[in-house]
């Protein structure tokens, strides 16, 4: 797992090989072009006062989030699918599913707005109309990572909430 303030992400030049170690070659690939599309568009952010997780298990579940971003109090659960060239179903619905595992077991963000993201950096850009349930999980948002900044500043100037400390929410 990485862990990082998204100051300390945006200032990285590279993935910091510690945090490839346990992981098969193909993990290591995909978690490296993870780190690229998500690099190029979260240090677009004005505010960098947030934190970014990559590569971390969900609690009471088996998922592993490619990227959780903590940001002016909300949280961002992205899933991201490097190869189709269209927002698959079943990663719509588990992007909506591991945000819905952190909104039920994940004391710490019970009452935190959540955005689960597909980015599909080889599909066709998309538009959705913002969707939040009572319990302010969001639905799944599709974007091809281009726009991964702006969506992010969007939500959070409609919904932003008192910051969330990593220190205190992991």
């Amino acid at each position: 797992m990485l862990s990082l303030p998204l100051f300390d992400f945006c200032r990285s030049n590279e993935l910091p090989a510690v945090n490839l170690q346990g992981l098969t070659a193909e993990q290591g690939d995909k978690l490296r072009q993870d780190y690229g599309l998500l690099k190029k568009q979260l240090c677009e952010l004005p505010h960098l006062a947030g934190h970014i997780y990559m590569h971390l298990s969900l609690p009471h579940s088996e998922w592993i989030a490619d990227c959780v971003v903590l940001y002016r109090g909300l949280i961002f659960v992205i899933a991201i699918d490097q190869q189709s060239d269209t927002y698959q179903q079943h990663d719509l619905v588990t992007a909506h599913a591991m945000a819905r595992a952190l909104k039920e077991h994940h004391s710490a963000s019970r009452d935190k707005f959540i955005i689960p993201v597909l980015l599909a950096p080889n599909a066709a850009p998309q538009g959705s109309a913002i969707q939040v349930s009572e319990d302010l999980v969001a639905a799944t948002m599709c974007d091809t990572g281009e726009h991964l900044a702006a969506l992010i500043e969007h939500f959070s100037n409609q919904y932003k909430d008192d910051e969330i400390l990593a220190d205190e929410w992991l």
